[in-house]
């Protein structure tokens, strides 16, 4: 479904968590975080039991061709105005469900699904939300046992197809035929590289440095490495949510290396 209305929500991401001041440039996916992909991009990946029904947004990197990845201290905006449906546990934190209607009879209505977060706490169901309002930040995985890292997912769902939204759990979601879905890709739209890494590697192991209170670094340039050593290298004060005053987010470099990947880049039309 590639008439899907535009969202600001990359240009959202960036302006409220200060991006810019890592030079903010692309996405970075593994194949795995894709729609519609049976790919795991955890561990050491193998096959999901079903397709992806969503979007995971994890790792960026900038104009310097640096690897970056959002960590749980980054905000997160709604996609489209709407209003709050539901909200319910995932296995990585919580997800809220959206409702979105749109004007003209040319774009039905749509459910967005943001999963593994943090919500505000002061969001209720039935509030009123607009796009680029921050409702939540992405969740902190206190079980570190898990492998799979702090991210994003965006579901989009045709609501007529599925049952009332607050009803909706992911145990039911994961059985449901893979048409309810929407790819999110042409809606959040935005620049990004899609890389693959050797089957052997434990991208959790590469990537597995959490950082309280910015954004870590993942690797030099591509195809080099650096010496040993963090620097603070940005700062500065990123918005609210509904109810709290902006914190100061940094981007901090770290030394890891990364394996040999193929990448392969795009902007869905």
């Amino acid at each position: 479904m590639k008439n899907l209305p535009k969202s600001e929500f990359v240009s959202h991401l960036i302006r409220i968590n200060k991006l810019d001041a890592c030079d903010f440039d692309r996405f970075i996916f593994f194949q795995g975080m894709l729609f519609g992909s049976e790919k795991k991009w955890w561990g050491k990946k193998g096959v999901r039991g079903s397709t992806h029904e969503g979007l995971d947004l994890c790792f960026f990197a900038n104009t310097g061709n640096e690897y970056f990845r959002l960590d749980e201290t980054v905000n997160v905006p709604m996609l489209y105005d709407g209003v709050i449906e539901h909200i319910t546990d995932d296995f990585l934190g919580k997800t809220v469900i959206t409702s979105h209607c749109f004007e003209g009879e040319d774009q039905p209505a749509l459910l967005s699904l943001f999963g593994h977060l943090n919500p505000d706490k002061n969001l209720q169901i039935g509030d009123d939300i607009k796009e680029g309002q921050v409702f939540a930040k992405i969740g902190g995985f206190e079980n570190q046992k898990k492998i799979l890292l702090p991210h994003i997912h965006i579901s989009l769902a045709k609501p007529d197809l599925l049952p009332p939204a607050n009803r909706l759990e992911w145990e039911f979601l994961n059985t449901v035929d893979r048409d309810v879905f929407i790819d999110p890709l042409y809606a959040v739209s935005p620049k990004y590289t899609v890389i693959e890494y050797d089957h052997q590697v434990d991208v959790s192991k590469i990537f597995g440095f959490i950082l309280l209170g910015g954004i870590i670094w993942l690797g030099g340039r591509h195809g080099h490495h650096q010496h040993h050593h963090k620097r603070e290298t940005a700062g500065d004060t990123a918005g609210g949510s509904l109810d709290r005053p902006g914190r100061a987010v940094r981007c901090f470099e770290y030394t890891l290396r990364a394996p040999p990947a193929v990448a392969f880049g795009g902007k869905p039309g």
